[in-house]
C-alpha cells in the first residue's frame, strides 16, 4: 500500500522532533541511547504505535512504557520523603499560619464539601510570592530536585464532609507524596483497590495515575503538603527529556495558567 502524504508528513515530524531531542540531550551531557523508552513513548503518544497496557484501575492520559505499576509505595525508600518528614515542624507551623490564604482548588473534583490549596511550585515554575510567605517549606521544596520538575508542590486542605470523586492523574511518570500536617480521625484515601489514611508527621507515597478517591468524615479539616516525585525507574536522561517536552506542552501551560490565576 502506498503511504499517504499526511502519514509521511507525520512520520517526518516525529523523526525531526526525536532528532531534535537527541541533539539537545547530547549537548546537555546525556547519552541518547538512554532515551530508547522515551522514543517509544513519543511514538505511542503520536499514535504511531500502540501504547503500553496497564492495570484496569490505572488510566493516565499518558502512559510511559516499562515502569512498575503499583498503587502504593514505601515512603522510606525515597530520600525525598525522609527529608520532607524531617521538616514536619516547620512545614506544619507555616501551613497553619497561611490557612486563611488558601484558594479554592481549580478542578471540580469534590462531590461534597470543599477543597482549597496553596501552591508553591508547578511544572518547574516557582510561585515566588507564595514561597516568600513560607520560607522554610520553600527551602525544602527547592532542595528536592524531584519537586522542582516532576509536577506540583502545594498545601492541600479538605473540609469536613468532603468527598473527592474517583479520578486518575495524567501520567505514570510521577508519584505523589503527602506529608500529613493535620489529620483528624475519619480521613480515608483509596488508591486502586486499597484504602489507607494519613498520619501527622509521616509521608505516604502513591501512584496517582491509579484511580483514587478521598473521604473526610471528620469534624475538622485534613491538611497535607503534596510533593510530586519522579517515578524511581526513570533514568536521568528520561527525566530531562520529559521535562523538556512538558515545557512545550499546551496542556501543561494551561494548567500553569490556571494555578497562577487561583494563586493571584
Amino acid at each position: 500500500m502506498i503511504e499517504g502524504v499526511g502519514s509521511r508528513l507525520a512520520r517526518a515530524r516525529r523523526a525531526g522532533f526525536r532528532a531534535w531531542i537527541h541533539r539537545r540531550a547530547t549537548r546537555a551531557g546525556f547519552d541518547p541511547r538512554d532515551l530508547e523508552r522515551f522514543d517509544r513513548f513519543l511514538r505511542s503518544q503520536s499514535g504511531a504505535a500502540e501504547g503500553p497496557r496497564g492495570h484496569l484501575l490505572q488510566r493516565p492520559r499518558e502512559r510511559y512504557p516499562e515502569l512498575t505499576s503499583q498503587p502504593w509505595h514505601v515512603p522510606a525508600a525515597f530520600e525525598a520523603a525522609r527529608s520532607i518528614e524531617g521538616a514536619f515542624p516547620t512545614v506544619a507551623r507555616e501551613s497553619a499560619a497561611l490557612r486563611g490564604s488558601f484558594s479554592p482548588h481549580q478542578e471540580a473534583l469534590a462531590a461534597t464539601g470543599a477543597w482549597s490549596t496553596y501552591y508553591l511550585s508547578c511544572q518547574g515554575h516557582r510561585l515566588s510570592a507564595h514561597c516568600e510567605e513560607c520560607p522554610g517549606t520553600a527551602r525544602l521544596i527547592d532542595s528536592l530536585a524531584d519537586a522542582r520538575e516532576a509536577g506540583l508542590a502545594y498545601f492541600s486542605a479538605l473540609m469536613p464532609g468532603t468527598h473527592l470523586n474517583a479520578h486518575c492523574g495524567p501520567t505514570n511518570t510521577r508519584l505523589r507524596c503527602h506529608l500529613g500536617l493535620e489529620v483528624p480521625d475519619g480521613c480515608r484515601l483509596r488508591v486502586g483497590e486499597e484504602t489507607r489514611g494519613w498520619r501527622e508527621g509521616r509521608c505516604i507515597v502513591f501512584d496517582d495515575s491509579f484511580e483514587h478517591e478521598v473521604w473526610i468524615e471528620a469534624d475538622r479539616p485534613r491538611v497535607v503538603l503534596i510533593v510530586d516525585l519522579w517515578h524511581p525507574e526513570l533514568n536521568a536522561a528520561e527525566r530531562w527529556a520529559l521535562t523538556e517536552i512538558r515545557r512545550l506542552s499546551w496542556g501543561a501551560w494551561k494548567y500553569w495558567r490556571a494555578v497562577r490565576r487561583v494563586s493571584a
